[in-house]
C-alpha cells in the first residue's frame, strides 16, 4: 500500500486496516489476551459487513472503531509481559501505516498531559501507560519514561471515588 491510490480513503477503511494489520502481524503469538481480542475482532468484522449490507454508514461504524482503537491499550495491558513489546510495536506499526493522523492526535494528547503534569482520568492513564510500554520496548528516552512513571504513580496513588 505504498501508492497513494492504494491508500484507504475513508476513516472506516483506515481503522479497519489498522486492526487487520495488527492482528495479522501476531499470528504465531500464543497469548490468551491476544487470542481473545483476535476472536472479538473476527466477530466484529462479520457484524460490520452485516451493518454495511443493511445500509449503515461507514462513518458511523468508524466512530466505534476509533473508540476501540483508543481503548485497545487498556486491553493490551493484560498481555503477557514477555509479549508486550512485540504487541505494542505491531499496533504502532499498523497505526503509522494506515492512520497516521490518529498517531499524531494521540501524541498531541500525550503532550498535553505532560505539559499539565497530571493524568485526569482512565483514558489518559491508558494513553500514558501505552506510551510507557512503547518506550520500554525501545530502550530510548529515559527522561520521558521517568516523567511518565511519575504521572502513573501519582494517578494510581489517588483515592478512587
Amino acid at each position: 500500500m505504498n501508492e497513494a491510490s492504494n491508500q484507504p480513503r475513508t476513516k472506516y477503511d483506515k481503522l479497519f486496516n489498522v486492526f487487520e494489520q495488527f492482528y495479522a502481524s501476531l499470528p504465531e503469538l500464543s497469548d490468551r489476551r491476544i487470542s481473545d481480542l483476535r476472536d472479538s475482532w473476527n466477530l466484529a468484522k462479520a457484524q460490520y459487513e452485516k451493518f454495511l449490507s443493511a445500509g449503515e454508514s461507514k462513518s458511523r461504524i468508524a466512530a466505534g472503531l476509533e473508540q476501540g482503537l483508543r481503548e485497545l491499550p487498556l486491553f493490551l495491558a493484560d498481555v503477557e509481559l514477555k509479549n508486550r513489546s512485540q504487541v505494542v510495536a505491531a499496533l504502532s506499526s499498523a497505526v503509522r501505516t494506515f492512520y497516521p493522523d490518529f498517531a499524531a492526535k494521540e501524541a498531541k494528547r500525550l503532550e498535553e498531559i505532560l505539559t499539565t503534569g497530571n493524568i485526569r482520568g482512565e483514558n489518559q492513564f491508558y494513553l500514558v501507560r501505552h506510551r510507557i510500554d512503547e518506550l520500554e520496548g525501545s530502550g530510548d528516552s529515559e527522561t520521558q519514561l521517568s516523567k511518565l512513571y511519575r504521572l502513573v504513580d501519582e494517578f494510581e496513588a489517588r483515592p478512587r471515588r
